[in-house]
């Protein structure tokens, strides 16, 4: 997602509800702005499974535009279609037209001030993080997007990554490791190199992104004030997710 045209390429997150950009997606979402990138937020719905549709969506521009300042937040609310729910499954085809014609219609907004050689799109694995169902769609209808896309999708999509789900939970909420570096890179010390920049792998199908300032997650998801409850305020304070962000490549074949 990085390269000598970053300023040319658009980052789109696909997410499934409010917040959940700030829960898991901080630590790429930090990296891409300080290269220059321009970022958009495209969630599939408001999160009004408790009713606090409106509250959420109020709550979501605050801390993507307010927060974190990002450039653009793209919300639906097509509750027949995708419903906020945990165990209702969405139609993967149907969801992946509606995020093409969603960003079809963005991108005829910004064609006058800007072009856009490609588009990144970022978003859940198939795992969904902690296996709920929308987060899971959500991967099945950008992959989907991806391996069908249509000519008439401007600019094209480049390239869309995946966040990758940690299964095992020592890792996801006692992340030692990432803590260890984090205390480095706060003190300064020469073995924080390689906490300081994007990992890549040699064939750029993996990037890993480190967040060093996480006290920035807490305020985004204390700007969902509706969802800020103990144990959100515990998942900020442990969860893996607010330290490291590893990403895989979806393969450019049209079937897996």
């Amino acid at each position: 997602m990085q390269s000598n045209t970053e300023k040319e390429r658009l980052c789109v997150l696909v997410t499934a509800h409010p917040d959940d950009e700030s829960l898991f997606f901080l630590p790429t979402l930090t990296a891409l702005r300080s290269t220059g990138a321009t970022i958009w937020v495209l969630c599939l719905t408001t999160g009004d499974y408790d009713g606090l549709g409106a509250c959420r969506s109020r709550e979501l521009h605050h801390a993507c535009l307010s927060i974190l300042g990002l450039s653009k937040v793209i919300l639906l609310d097509e509750p027949t279609l995708f419903p906020d729910h945990s165990s209702k499954a969405w139609p993967i085809e149907a969801t992946a037209k509606r995020i093409q014609a969603a960003l079809e219609q963005e991108f005829q907004k910004e064609k006058g001030s800007k072009q856009w050689k490609a588009v990144d799109l970022i978003t859940f694995d198939q795992g969904g993080v902690s296996n709920h169902v929308n987060h899971r769609d959500t991967f099945f209808a950008v992959r989907y997007l991806f391996q069908q896309q249509q000519e008439s999708l401007l600019p094209p999509i480049g390239d869309v990554w995946t966040l990758e789900t940690i299964n095992n939970p020592l890792c996801k909420y006692i992340p030692v490791y990432e803590w260890t570096l984090l205390l480095l890179y706060w003190l300064g010390l020469p073995a924080t190199a390689v906490a300081h920049s994007a990992a890549t792998d040699r064939e750029d199908t993996v990037r890993v992104y480190r967040m060093h300032q996480p006290v920035l997650n807490w305020k985004a998801m204390a700007a969902h004030q509706s969802q800020f409850v103990w144990y959100r305020r515990l998942f900020v304070v442990f969860s893996c997710y607010t330290y490291h962000n590893r990403l895989r490549k979806i393969p450019t074949m049209k079937s897996e």
